[in-house]
């Protein structure tokens, strides 16, 4: 079930008042910092959407699928800048992902990853 401070946070972006979804969203950012992820065992996500909906706090499976997402090989899709920034991941053309290779890419908490396997745990 959606928190009811997002509800109303969404309803006043509506009305063009952004402040409210950027607390969530900083408290969010604040409460990782400090370890603090969504536990949830159904989950509240939209799309990419790190932000659980149901508790306001990341998701940590999220972040390792936007992480292999963004790092993982894929076609370069011309985005921003006139096409030079990739729709996908924001790199440039001439990017290893961009021709078959998969990169490292880290998560937040120091979690090392590449095609979609652990490297290495974050230390501490």
């Amino acid at each position: 079930m959606t928190h009811p401070d997002l509800t109303a946070a969404l309803a006043r972006l509506d009305a063009g008042q952004l402040g409210p979804i950027v607390r969530i969203g900083m408290r969010a950012r604040f409460a990782a910092r400090e370890g603090r992820r969504c536990e949830c065992a159904e989950p509240e996500l939209t799309g990419h959407d790190l932000l659980c909906g149901a508790c306001l706090l990341e998701n940590r499976d999220q972040e390792r699928r936007a992480v292999d997402r963004l790092v993982g090989a894929h076609e370069f899709v011309p985005g921003k800048l006139s096409g030079r920034m990739c729709a996908v991941c924001t790199g440039r053309a001439n990017l290893p992902r961009h021709h078959g290779v998969d990169e490292v890419g880290h998560c937040s908490w120091g979690e090392r990853r590449r095609s979609g396997l652990v490297l290495a745990e974050a230390k501490g």
